[in-house]
């Protein structure tokens, strides 16, 4: 894999971007251009929409919180108008937002289409851009109700109910990298790709655990970032976790922090200073923890873990690796604002540096299990 040459850190590939983004805004205007216009008025109009319909709302609270206390005609007449001015703020942030949807949707497929082979090239790697599917009724009620209920209030409530979707909870289930409680789940962009002979999944994640009371709903943000997946040309016999310092409860091997008797898993001590003290390692078989973990795959991962001092988490069961890389950058149904060169380039890096760390990792791996 040619990615780990050209880009060897991220310091390098930021440069690298920064040096070519007028390139990049070019070629990317020669398929966008178009649609521009349409879609940065559309996003005016739709910001105006939801700035009127938002003071409506707040008018009208202010209206039911007053009137039972009004014993004048003037007072009466104030919450008159100030009822008459939400609704055309209602109104008004209808007709806004009428035709908005259409310039959104085309602008945004079309920059999908065109972004991501882009980034792809960029990385040097053959990779696809794996779109949602529609998902047969049938399919859809046999998801467990409390996740279709509260998914819908949560997290955007846009999630797309796919094979795709579904097909990355389960492997998310299947990683055992997220053991505390969750009941909603985001799903929104997915990558493959093909390393040599093994394949190599990533998408956008996002998880939460809501949950509703007379009071309101109360959300935990359990994790946001890209979960990846890559298949391993190993049959590996124990389970073997790692997560970075700080974070030994909730994830994959809580059990262990939990009840060391009952897990099966130990504390695996490896034999190199920078990982032994930043990073938790648990594992069934300590002797093939140490195969899995090789110092260049070590090294990667600290390198990664010592930018962003973020909480990854990684588990190696049966032939798969799988990872979770926590983000602050991801967007979810959304693409940039408009087409300058530093939402661009925020957009690109925002994709391009969690690809070029999993990429990293995933030639290691690739690398120590095809020896």
């Amino acid at each position: 894999m040619r990615t780990k040459e050209k880009f060897p850190d991220e310091a390098t590939l930021k440069a690298y971007n920064a040096q070519h983004i007028g390139e990049y805004l070019a070629a990317l205007r020669v398929d966008l251009g178009p649609l521009e216009e349409a879609y940065v008025r559309a996003n005016k109009r739709s910001s105006l929409s939801i700035w009127c319909v938002t003071l409506a709302i707040f008018l009208v609270t202010i209206f039911l919180a007053r009137i039972g206390d009004v014993r004048t005609y003037e007072g009466y007449v104030t919450l008159g108008i100030l009822i008459i001015i939400a609704v055309v703020l209602f109104i008004m942030g209808i007709r806004f937002y009428k035709g908005t949807f259409e310039p959104v949707r085309q602008f945004t497929q079309k920059y999908n289409e065109v972004i991501f082979p882009f980034i792809f090239k960029i990385l040097e790697i053959e990779g696809t851009h794996v779109l949602h599917t529609q998902t047969k009724d049938s399919t859809l009620k046999q998801m467990p109700t409390k996740d279709f209920q509260t998914l819908l209030a949560s997290i955007g409530g846009m999630q797309k109910f796919s094979q795709e979707y579904a097909e990355v909870i389960q492997v998310l289930k299947d990683s055992e990298l997220i053991t505390e409680e969750y009941n909603a789940t985001r799903v929104d962009d997915m990558f493959s790709f093909m390393l040599g002979a093994q394949k190599l999944f990533v998408s956008e994640l996002a998880v939460q655990n809501v949950q509703r009371s007379n009071k309101g709903n109360s959300v935990k943000n359990i994790f946001t970032g890209y979960f990846a997946t890559f298949e391993i040309n190993k049959n590996l016999t124990g389970k073997t976790f790692v997560s970075t310092e700080g974070d030994t409860e909730g994830f994959g091997h809580q059990t262990f922090w939990n009840n060391l008797t009952n897990s099966g898993l130990g504390v695996t001590q490896l034999e190199w200073n920078d990982f032994e003290n930043l990073l938790h390692v648990a594992t069934t078989d300590p002797v093939e923890a140490r195969y899995v973990l090789p110092p260049d795959f070590m090294q990667s991962l600290y390198t990664w873990w010592n930018g962003k001092k973020y909480n990854i988490r990684i588990s190696f069961i049966q032939n798969r690796m799988y990872m979770l890389f926590p983000s602050t950058h991801v967007r979810f149904g959304k693409t940039v604002p408009s087409l300058t060169e530093d939402e661009v380039l925020r957009y690109i890096e925002s994709v391009s540096i969690p690809l070029l760390h999993i990429l990293h990792l995933a030639d290691d791996a690739s690398r120590q299990f095809n020896k």
